[in-house]
């Protein structure tokens, strides 16, 4: 699995950037190799949110991102904000057990 990190910093409002952002992760979550993604705002910085996602390899990730599919995505989000994405391998994972 490789985990897919995007700091986006929103220009717009918060409603244009969710929409751009909703419109994004539909077209992903088709995707082969795909399993799952969060999004969280900062509770700090109003314009700074995070989407976590999860492939099950990095090659799914970036034919992904290299198809011209996905172009248009990246023009409506940079339109609303900018974005840092990186892959990280996963190192350590704990859960809470339940009693």
């Amino acid at each position: 699995m490789v985990i897919l990190i995007n700091r986006f910093t929103v220009s717009a409002s918060p409603e244009e950037f969710l929409e751009a952002f909703e419109e994004s992760a539909v077209f992903m979550r088709a995707q082969p190799g795909f399993i799952r993604h969060t999004l969280v705002k900062s509770l700090r910085d109003p314009s700074s949110y995070v989407n976590i996602a999860q492939w099950q390899e990095a090659q799914d990730h970036i034919r992904v991102v290299t198809s011209p599919e996905f172009g248009a995505h990246v023009e409506a989000l940079a339109k609303v904000a900018t974005s840092d994405p990186d892959l990280y391998a996963p190192v350590l994972e704990v859960e809470h057990a339940q009693a």
